[in-house]
């Protein structure tokens, strides 16, 4: 589940402090940014934030900030990457505070010679963190806003799901004058989904509504999900929005390495006498279209993670399929999209160990996200 991040407006300047030295690269960073706009100006005609597009972000980062069971996790190098407006920011630490400096953009422009403003991205599954960052248009001159943000469950979504509920998550929904609205843009802002919710949690801290039924003929992608709460006169008053992930289909993997004790040395007197650690080994397997992409585990270092890794890398290289799909890994997950639109490819997974006498159930599972993509 994804989460949002509060930003804290600082007072620092971009490049003042000394350079701090960096922690070492790890894998399973990675983190998305999100870039909003405000015109709250007494000449606006449109007050309410939207997403903004084109705007270069830059990020620092700051320190690791853990408490178990997190670790620091990614890269803490600087980069900078233009917002579309959603930034995917590949490996990046997590579990560690980032200082997000906005570079450019008109007419949000006045926002890079402010101070950049510090975000903390929690430690846990990559990719489940949107940092909001909002640049907001005063008749006094222009802020950095903090952010409040909202995460969906599920996310990912698949489109071969067509009914079930999804809940947005986070704090200010209400029920008071009606149903807030969820709505679903792509990254060039066109509406292509939208559904109202039909329960709000009386905390206000979430709101569920059902799946919108023409997801299945959204092509896969990222797209951006706002929730407004319902106002009075039939109208809605913009609250915030998120991520949402859409693929054509996927597979889960679940389990973890297992390991026995096995004995070496028997004797008749003493029985066993050593004793040494076995660890299992095995195949997990996608099927698509008939056309099988396997990864072999074994040893102490394989995770549903590093298979997911291995099998999105393995789907990739198969000359037979690529042409027709593409993988990413994510988390647990292996999405999978097809290539062209409208096309539909069988889907199976099987995780199977080679030594069922020791492990008989094996340590792995995987189950696809339906049998057709």
């Amino acid at each position: 589940m994804k989460t949002r991040i509060l930003l804290l407006l600082t007072l620092s300047c971009c490049g003042c402090e000394p350079q701090k030295p960096l922690p070492q690269t790890t894998p399973n960073g990675g983190f998305y940014v999100e870039t909003w706009g405000q015109d709250a100006r007494s000449t606006s005609t449109n007050p309410l934030p939207f997403t903004v597009s084109n705007v270069q972000i830059q990020g620092q980062w700051q320190d690791d900030s853990c408490a178990p069971p997190f670790a620091p996790a990614g890269n803490a190098s600087t980069w900078t990457y233009p917002s579309n407006p959603i930034i995917i920011v590949w490996n990046a630490r997590t579990c560690a505070h980032w200082k997000f400096f906005w570079q450019s953009g008109i007419p949000w422009g006045g926002c890079a010679s402010i101070a950049g403003a510090i975000g903390y991205v929690p430690g846990g599954t990559p990719y489940d963190t949107v940092v909001n960052y909002t640049c907001v248009l005063y008749d006094t001159g222009p802020i950095l806003s903090d952010a409040r943000g909202i995460s969906f469950s599920p996310n990912p979504t698949f489109s071969d799901v067509t009914s079930g509920t999804i809940t947005a998550n986070g704090a200010g929904f209400s029920s008071a004058n009606g149903m807030p609205l969820f709505q679903y843009f792509d990254q060039n802002g066109t509406l292509v989904a939208q559904q109202n919710a039909t329960s709000v949690a009386a905390n206000g801290n979430s709101a569920s509504g059902p799946v919108p039924s023409n997801i299945g003929s959204v092509p896969a992608g990222v797209y951006v999900g706002t929730v407004s709460n319902a106002a009075s006169g039939g109208s809605y008053a913009f609250l915030n929005g998120g991520v949402v992930t859409v693929a054509n289909g996927g597979v889960t993997i679940g389990g973890q390495e297992q390991s026995t004790q096995v004995c070496t040395q028997w004797t008749f007197t003493d029985g066993c006498v050593q004793w040494a650690t076995t660890y299992d080994y095995g195949t997990v397997s996608i099927t698509i279209n008939g056309v099988t992409s396997s990864v072999s585990y074994g040893g102490q270092n394989d995770t549903p993670s590093t298979l997911v890794a291995a099998l999105a890398n393995a789907i990739n290289a198969n000359t037979s399929i690529n042409t027709l799909v593409s993988a990413t890994a994510w988390d647990t997950k292996v999405l999978i999209n097809v290539t062209q639109s409208g096309s539909h490819y069988s889907l199976s997974a099987t995780a199977a160990s080679s030594d069922t006498t020791d492990f008989p159930n094996g340590s792995f599972s995987a189950y696809a996200s339906a049998p057709t993509l």
